[in-house]
């Protein structure tokens, strides 16, 4: 028999199980982490309140919700400069009276910033973005 694992070895694993299974079984766990069922109970409601999976009965399921935000989080970091440059070409094309969608999901401040001073309109779904950047007066909410 293995020397028994610590919790953070534990959890780490049960996360790996998951993102190749999506879903888990706790007596598969138990067998995969040589430990009881309780032990892999609290593990499982640990990862719970982190938001990493989602308990069912008998087991566990990858948090849906996790997926998708590690995964944004890994594209938003890959490339900034060039995604900057896009953002002021695009604003660059934007003329005074015009309508346009702006979809901010990240740095919503610079992101407006580029389009200070000029009189436009543009259609939000995001409410961060308005409250903060269209107190210069600048634009228009639709």
């Amino acid at each position: 028999m293995n020397k028994p694992l610590i919790p953070a070895q534990r959890r780490e694993r049960i996360q790996e199980y998951l993102a190749i299974h999506q879903i888990a079984r706790s007596v598969d766990l138990c067998a995969l982490l040589e430990t009881s069922e309780a032990t892999v109970r609290r593990d499982l409601e640990w990862l719970e309140q982190k938001g990493f999976l989602e308990r069912t009965h008998g087991g566990a399921i990858i948090s849906q919700r996790m997926m998708f935000e590690q995964e944004y989080q890994q594209r938003a970091q890959h490339h900034p400069e060039e995604k900057r440059l896009i953002g002021e070409l695009a604003a660059s094309l934007i003329e005074a009276g015009d309508i346009f969608s702006l979809i901010v999901a990240r740095a919503p401040r610079r992101s407006c910033n580029m389009f200070a001073g000029k009189r436009i309109s543009p259609c939000t779904p995001t409410t961060l973005a308005p409250l903060r950047i269209w107190a210069t007066r600048a634009f228009t909410t639709i």
